[in-house]
């Protein structure tokens, strides 16, 4: 984020930037390892790489009670949340406040994330003045930690403030899903149709891969009483992939979109801990089948309504600074992951199969295991950020 003053003879700027990198699945890993043992890999098309202004279906928000878009789907990155509170805590000792953007203001001031939620070493975070070093010093620090991460592009003006966060949190999944070798359908929720990458344990896997069903573990699921789905629209199931991925969990969940990604989120955890009406519903079955659409993609988002130069800070002694960038980055990747699949003995017992798949509108979150609050949140609408079913 870069703030200037009004007066046309001081071009003092506050740069305000933050970068989300998260990834679950390692492709490169597992393109290498699967060629090796002859194995069938696609790495994922990117479905977008640049501006979310390119996006007329996607959004990305600054807080997670920021009201839902009807048919959009909507992204949310701690790592802006994290810049705007090192802001307040590093630089203007109190919550920041911008003339024009009072209502904005006052919910990133007001949200309840910490950076304890976060490992120690998935993150980097600071601000201060141009002036007093802050830019070698955000520099030296990430180069320190993040060798292999390019340095951040901040501004040189010696009256500039600048505020800074970086986050890189993955996961892998103990043992790689299969590749979907058929298109799964995703249904938007205007009921359009497309055809999308997807990984998993599919229908011709039944009473197979012991170990690998075991990874899976079902958070919360509504069944009727013989086990099938109340019609396919109306399934609900919330899902955590490999239960024993540490230190970062990824969740996936169909259920009904709330008004904000908060509400949703709430309702999915209170889903989580409230009791199954049966406790092998929270078991995943030598029959089952779960399918997750593949993404790929990268969006560079401004928070227009904080930049220009009618937005001033209003905090004592800093009234003479306006913000001249907010801006964000989010990359983000899952896929089947990347270690070896070791094929496993078929399973005798024989269940009724339930079907986990995510073909409809479903929210994902990822979090710090033991931690409260999630880093990344993301309601899926529609297929603008799948991955493509190659040759569709």
């Amino acid at each position: 984020m870069r703030l200037v003053p009004p007066a046309a003879d001081v071009r003092t700027r506050l740069r305000w930037m933050s970068l989300g990198l998260l990834l679950a699945g390692m492709g490169s890993v597992a393109c290498s390892r699967d060629d090796h043992y002859g194995r069938d890999y696609v790495e994922p098309v990117r479905s977008h790489d640049g501006s979310s202004a390119k996006r007329s279906r996607t959004v990305v928000l600054p807080t997670l009670d920021e009201p839902l878009p009807k048919g959009k789907n909507a992204v949310w990155c701690a790592s802006f949340q994290m810049a705007w509170d090192r802001l307040a805590t590093d630089v203007l000792k109190q919550p920041p406040q911008v003339s024009g953007a009072e209502a904005l203001c006052a919910r990133l001031n007001a949200a309840p994330f910490q950076e304890q939620d976060l490992a120690t070493d998935s993150y980097y975070a600071a601000a201060g003045s141009v002036k007093d070093g802050i830019v070698e010093t955000i520099t030296s620090e990430m180069q320190s930690r993040f060798p292999s991460v390019p340095a951040p592009a901040l501004t040189s003006e010696q009256e500039a403030i600048v505020a800074y966060a970086y986050l890189n949190a993955g996961l892998e999944f103990t043992i790689p899903f299969f590749d979907n070798r058929s298109a799964l359908v995703f249904r938007d929720s205007a009921n359009a149709e497309a055809a999308v990458a997807s990984f998993g344990i599919r229908h011709e896997d039944e009473s197979a891969y012991e170990n690998l069903r075991e990874q899976i573990e079902v958070l919360y699921a509504d069944f009727d009483k013989d086990g099938r789905e109340h019609g396919h629209s109306e399934a609900r199931y919330v899902v955590d992939p490999c239960r024993h991925s540490s230190p970062c969990q990824i969740v996936l969940a169909r259920v009904p979109c709330r008004d904000t990604l908060g509400a949703t989120l709430e309702d999915v955890e209170r889903k989580i801990n409230t009791p199954s009406r049966e406790v092998a519903h929270r078991r995943f079955g030598p029959n089952d089948v779960f399918l997750a659409p593949t993404q790929c993609w990268r969006l560079d988002h401004h928070y227009e309504g904080l930049e220009g130069t009618d937005r001033r800070l209003m905090n004592p002694g800093f009234e003479v600074y306006w913000i001249a960038e907010a801006m964000q980055t989010v990359r983000f990747k899952l896929d089947r992951s990347g270690a070896e699949l070791r094929s496993e003995s078929s399973i005798v017992a024989v269940s009724v199969p339930r079907h986990y798949v995510f073909d409809r509108p479903f929210l994902i979150y990822m979090k710090r295991r033991s931690a409260e609050r999630p880093f990344l949140v993301m309601w899926i609408d529609n297929s603008e950020l799948l991955s493509p079913f190659p040759g569709s």
